[in-house]
């Protein structure tokens, strides 16, 4: 199934951003990287309605996405994790999974700080194209 199937669909191509690919999900970096290691995870079919996931597709993707957070936390330490299923500019079954980071950080060389520690996320400063490349090479790495 795995890139054949993300063929067949174009709501997440698999770029540069992608970090891997699993049976049924990819993991990709979000491009807004506004909260270091700001990552989602994409089905590889496409379906706009997260509660017709197929048993399969569910029990992968709470796979997927802790060794997704595994990762992300090795290199990055948040102190807490977001959640979320949108689909309002994407209408194609993704989780979102954003870190948040209780106190500043120095992520290769860009001075980050959770504005919205303790309340809903919400877009904030992007990092530099640096930090950006960093987090991704980093994230790729720890996945393995």
């Amino acid at each position: 199934m795995g890139a054949t199937a993300a063929a067949e669909c174009a709501c997440f191509p698999l770029d540069q951003t992608v970090l891997k690919i699993f049976e049924r999900w990819v993991a990709k970096l979000n491009f807004r990287q506004d909260y270091p290691g700001k990552v989602l995870l994409a089905l590889l079919r496409h379906e706009e309605d997260v509660l017709s996931l197929r048993a399969e597709e569910l029990e992968e993707l709470w796979e997927a996405a802790g060794v997704v957070r595994d990762a992300v936390d090795r290199v990055l330490r948040p102190d807490w994790w977001n959640y979320m299923f949108a689909g309002n500019v994407v209408p194609h079954v993704h989780l979102h999974m954003i870190p948040r980071y209780a106190t500043p950080r120095n992520v290769a060389g860009w001075q980050f700080r959770d504005g919205h520690w303790g309340r809903m996320h919400a877009r904030q400063e992007e990092p530099p194209t640096s930090a950006f490349s960093w987090i991704l090479e980093s994230v790729k790495g720890a996945l393995g």
